[in-house]
């Protein structure tokens, strides 16, 4: 590359600089955010470099040429982006410019051939040049110049730096690297959490961490890692999602993709369709609804839709505090657990302890702080007057748990439980417990039940320590079990190893009893027997909320004494 002003550059602009665009970047884009950051900031140094000296000259002609001449011999192709950074200074900025400025130093031609740009600079140049540390063609320093060097400056980083989505929402999100600003070309590095963006009318796309994932353009992204769900407008039609194995491309649909630590990439189709293509590949497969497929060793195969996989929205931040009831259960004798009732209508809701088959009744033992109840997985539990919350309302559940060592697949299923089993309808009730069934998930970890749907956890809470829980479900017109439900162990977002898909609706009208505590909802007593019936375990500190709690809000609930 070379060209008459490439040796006169500055002597302490980087080398970089010096240099043009190469491979698929050898053209300049329409849109410069489409550009790297890096590419973008190069950019925006000579357009406002060579924008300076145009400011003094007479005519558009002449200002058109010289961006066309110095940039060009800079940047191959860039001359039509300078001629447009140049042609949004108001004209009466460069007269005042070029009334202003004392002295204008024409360039010169190393090579002595008379250029129009050098006959045209010379009309306004000094008989004697200024020298500076910038050679020979040092700019003039007069404030009108500076004035419409900021203009240039403004304009460029207004374009390179143009925000192509906003963050929406987020919970509990952790980042292996603070994001920057969301232009083409960040990376998005989240160590846990999920994240809402807002595309900006092309859709909204929630990232689930872990999760590397880079912004390339306003209608591409690559996932190098982790999972995400793209639910795009028409305005987004045709947004890609490039992975590791190939490209996902969007036909007007909501879809997950998940790209494993293998690289392994995968696509479940919720609604519409999408095309996928092989990486190196030209040919597209289309994926409909509640199909899936996966990149694997250069080729595509199919594999069973799994839309549970994936969390399509996030959970609405409350502004007031919701209405609330807490048994702190530190009345540590009789057969009564008092509760501190904030909101809700005026109800009986202390526990009241409870046995069937002339079993003992829970036992008050020393808990995570003051006392707590518990439980030996025969028949004692506890039952309170407050139903519990139906319907399709948000709620969180909160509690201090702490469960044996040799806890067995009879002791689980009970934690916290209210609704109607019976009914013929599935989704209806709603009970916290420790995973007892091998073929839903793994042993002892935190489960939702909704009879029919499931989430399971994935920490293993058998090991005779306390540990916080919560479960958190975002209420709306259909929430879904596998997609606005949230577990909590210990103050962090628990990551999922199982959920299924069904619609949330728990009866409370006509069950028949209140919330339980250490029995399981799907027990009747005139059961002879119950593999799963009873806990056996310790619980403290319960609470139930009418709302959706953030992460924050849960740790203000593990900290209270």
């Amino acid at each position: 590359m070379s060209g008459p002003l490439l040796d006169n550059l500055p002597n302490d602009l980087p080398s970089s600089a010096r240099v043009g665009l190469s491979g698929p970047d050898a053209r300049v884009p329409a849109r410069l955010a489409d550009l790297p950051p890096a590419e973008q900031a190069r950019l925006a140094r000579h357009a406002l470099l060579h924008a300076l000296l145009p400011l003094a000259l007479e005519d558009d002609d002449a200002r058109r040429a010289f961006a066309e001449h110095t940039t060009s011999a800079i940047v191959p192709d860039a001359a039509p982006f300078t001629q447009r950074v140049v042609s949004q200074i108001a004209p009466s900025t460069a007269r005042q410019a070029r009334r202003t400025s004392t002295r204008v130093v024409a360039a010169r031609q190393p090579t002595g051939r008379t250029s129009r740009l050098s006959r045209t600079t010379r009309r306004f140049a000094h008989k004697r040049p200024i020298r500076g540390r910038f050679g020979s063609y040092l700019l003039p320093a007069t404030l009108a110049t500076a004035v419409a060097a900021c203009v240039v400056l403004a304009v460029v980083l207004r374009v390179g730096d143009a925000s192509i989505a906003t963050m929406a929402n987020s919970e509990s999100a952790t980042w292996q690297s603070a994001p920057g600003p969301l232009i083409a070309g960040v990376r998005l590095r989240l160590a846990q959490g999920l994240v809402e963006l807002d595309l900006h009318g092309k859709g909204k796309l929630v990232l689930d961490g872990p999760a590397d994932l880079e912004l390339a353009s306003a209608s591409r992204a690559i996932l190098r890692s982790g999972r995400l769900v793209l639910n795009v407008t028409p305005a987004g039609h045709g947004y890609r999602v490039e992975t590791p194995g190939g490209t996902f491309i969007d036909l007007g649909t909501r879809f997950g993709v998940i790209v494993g630590a293998d690289g392994t990439s995968e696509a479940h189709v919720m609604e519409g369709s999408i095309a996928a293509q092989v990486k190196g590949s030209t040919s597209e497969v289309i994926l409909t609804q509640d199909k899936a497929a996966r990149f694997r060793a250069g080729r595509l195969e199919s594999i069973a839709a799994d839309p549970g996989a994936f969390y399509t929205r996030l959970p609405p931040h409350t502004v007031t505090a919701p209405d609330q009831i807490h048994w702190r259960l530190d009345d540590g004798t009789g057969n009564t657990a008092r509760a501190e009732v904030r909101g809700f209508p005026s109800t009986a809701a202390d526990l009241t302890l409870k046995s069937t088959r002339g079993s003992p009744l829970p036992q008050w033992i020393s808990g995570h702080h003051g006392r707590a109840l518990a439980f030996d997985g025969r028949g004692g539990y506890a039952e309170s007057g407050f139903p519990g919350i139906g319907g399709t309302q948000p709620r969180t559940v909160s509690c201090w748990i702490r469960m044996p060592r040799d806890f067995t697949p009879a002791d689980g299923f009970a934690i916290v439980s209210w609704g109607h089993p019976m009914a013929t309808g599935r989704g209806e009730v709603w009970q916290i417990s420790l995973n007892p069934l091998k073929h839903d998930g793994p042993l002892g970890r935190i489960r939702v039940g909704t009879h029919g749907g499931i989430l399971v956890g994935s920490t293993d809470l058998r090991d005779d320590r306390w540990h916080h829980v919560a479960i958190v479900m975002f209420g709306g017109v259909r929430p879904n079990i596998g997609t606005h439900v949230l577990a909590y162990v210990d103050g962090e977002l628990e990551p999922i190893s199982r959920r299924t898909l069904l619609t949330i609706d728990t009866r409370i009208l006509d069950d028949g009893h209140g919330v339980w505590v250490g029995r399981n909802v799907t027990h009747t007593d005139d059961q002879r027997t119950s593999p799963h019936g009873f806990l056996r375990g310790a619980v403290d500190d319960l609470v139930i909320s009418a709302g959706a709690l953030s992460q924050a809000e849960i740790r203000e609930l593990m900290r209270e004494r």
